[in-house]
């Protein structure tokens, strides 16, 4: 049985976690729990206490599972700061050294493929130029309720989905970030 994400936290936690996500996607960068929470108390209008209890109901309540929290940071967005400046890039200029097959997302990283997204429009210009396959962990997007919104080119499925879609190029190397 699919269960939402949104499910698992209170509605304060849900405002934190969504507004922690639209300043990693607007910002372009990792949000760091120490440096940045003041965008989050004065948005939010909540005290520091109540931001430190939400960050750990989040991070007890299975935030951690699908992004681990290092530092501060989040870690899914390393692999966003890896994918659209340095991977696509190099994708974008015909230097990235060899043919990219397939890219597959999972958890907060499926939100790479919603459609309005800067970073989407890129994957989708790559995906019908080159012919990259673009799928998103369809149980991730159910979680989070974004199946029906990604991008054009882009599909959900599990792994053996991706292995027969990607079977024909012969595909001998996966990297995963």
């Amino acid at each position: 049985m699919e269960q939402n994400v949104e499910r698992k936290f209170n509605s304060r936690q849900n405002q934190v976690r969504h507004y922690i996500l639209e300043f990693t996607v607007n910002e372009g960068r990792a949000f760091n729990l120490e440096e940045d929470k003041a965008g989050v108390l004065q948005e939010l209008s909540m005290t520091e206490q109540e931001y430190w209890d939400c960050i750990r109901g989040i991070r007890r309540t299975g935030l951690c599972k699908n992004c681990e929290w290092r530092s501060g940071r989040l870690c899914a967005e390393h692999a966003r700061e890896i994918l659209e400046n340095m991977i696509i890039p190099q994708m974008e200029e015909d230097r990235h050294g060899v043919e990219v097959a397939g890219m597959m997302f999972f958890f907060d990283n499926a939100y790479m493929l919603v459609e309005g997204s800067d970073i989407a429009a890129r994957l989708q210009k790559l995906s019908e130029k080159t012919g990259v396959l673009l799928m998103a962990c369809d149980r991730c997007c159910y979680q989070r309720d974004i199946a029906d919104k990604l991008i054009a080119p882009a599909g959900i499925g599990c792994f053996p989905n991706v292995y027969a879609a990607l079977a024909p190029a012969g595909v001998d190397q996966v990297i995963t970030l």
